[in-house]
């Protein structure tokens, strides 16, 4: 596992080097490109940059295949719905065929949905998502946010992922509101070309410091079991973030 730290003054100069990044890696890439999002702040900052120019018409949406590595069950007209905000900021915004967009139902059935969705990711064609020697899918690009109490995805400390199937997705329960989610696992996570955490603000600045310095603490955070087993992991945060580092 190769682990990079950059540094940037603000979450919007995070945004627009992640722009130009992907605009890069798209416009010289010939194969799709799949990438799971995450709900939070600084992700729906870099969307909005990306739904603008240059990059809503420099960037080919076409070879974009969009997934999410973990969802509220909610419908995708709450407000807290992850497709939502992505739906509503970017993905209405920029020419991607509906059929590359790949969202959780959190709708439905929180325990048929963690079924339903680890299969359409194991299930699919190698020309629509790698696959490694074993099978196991990989992603291109994970994009992962940074809680205060340093959970990432829906995995939680201190809780655990129920009714995983084929070590992909399982149903995630919030420690405090109970509220039930889809996550991805560890495990495929892990297997990803490329993952990004993304973390901004003075308030994740003590959990950051914490991981980043392998503390008998940040060991214990979620976020800390992120490690990509061939791929690169990126810690990409705002100086805020980086104070105590």
């Amino acid at each position: 596992m190769e682990m990079k730290l950059k540094i940037y003054n603000s979450p919007e100069k995070i945004a627009i080097k992640l722009s130009e990044e992907l605009n890069k890696v798209l416009n010289e890439k010939d194969k799709r490109f799949c990438i799971a999002l995450s709900g939070g702040n600084t992700p729906r900052i870099w969307f909005n940059t990306l739904a603008q120019l240059p990059f809503k018409d420099s960037i080919p949406w076409y070879k974009v295949e969009v997934y999410w590595v973990d969802e509220r069950c909610v419908p995708p007209n709450d407000t807290d719905s992850n497709f939502g905000m992505t739906e509503k900021i970017l993905l209405s915004k920029v020419s991607i065929p509906e059929g590359n967009i790949h969202r959780i139902r959190g709708e439905s059935d929180p325990v048929a949905e963690a079924e339903r969705y680890s299969m359409e990711i194991s299930n699919a064609t190698t020309s629509r998502l790698k696959k490694d020697e074993s099978g196991f899918p990989v992603f291109d690009w994970i994009i992962l946010g940074l809680g205060k109490d340093g959970h990432t995805a829906s995995l939680f400390p201190g809780e655990k992922l129920h009714n995983v199937v084929k070590n992909i997705c399982g149903v995630a329960i919030h420690p405090e509101s109970r509220q039930k989610r889809i996550s991805f696992t560890e495990r495929i996570i892990n297997n990803a070309d490329r993952v990004s955490f993304l973390v901004a603000g003075k308030g994740k600045a003590k959990v950051l410091s914490k991981i980043i310095k392998n503390t008998s603490t940040g060991k214990k955070y979620p976020a800390s079991n992120i490690n990509p087993s061939k791929g690169i992991l990126e810690w990409i945060v705002d100086k805020e973030a980086a104070s105590l580092l």
